[in-house]
């Protein structure tokens, strides 16, 4: 996990000076980090992507939440549910490779099985 500390002003028109606010984010990757695409590892296969850019995106559609919006080397944008770390992509692509092992022997098991 990474924390970034993100600052700003609010301005109020009764208070006589800005007031400053800090919030924290906790983000699962920072810059230069290395992710893996979940869709990919969920079909076996490791596709890494190195994170250049964190934007962090609010508005209407998040329901006013600051969402981060990584951006890879290809100029790609991900959402944090796209990405995930060395050890739990390793997890869902070995997952996928023992259930196809699997079918593939119930099927041979299946077919060397006479009429």
């Amino acid at each position: 996990m990474f924390n970034y500390v993100a600052s700003g002003r609010l301005l109020f028109r009764s208070l006589p000076a800005p007031y400053k606010v800090l919030q924290a984010i906790i983000l699962k990757f920072q810059e230069r980090d290395i992710a893996y695409e979940k869709k990919k590892a969920e079909l076996g296969y490791l596709r890494a992507i190195a994170v250049k850019r964190i934007i962090l995106n609010s508005g209407i559609w998040s329901g006013g939440q600051i969402v981060p919006i990584y951006v890879d080397t290809w100029n790609g944008y991900w959402n944090e549910y796209d990405l995930l770390t060395h050890a739990e992509a390793l997890a869902l692509a070995t997952a996928y490779w023992q259930k196809l092992s699997i079918e593939a022997a119930a099927l041979l098991e299946l077919l060397a099985t006479p009429p």
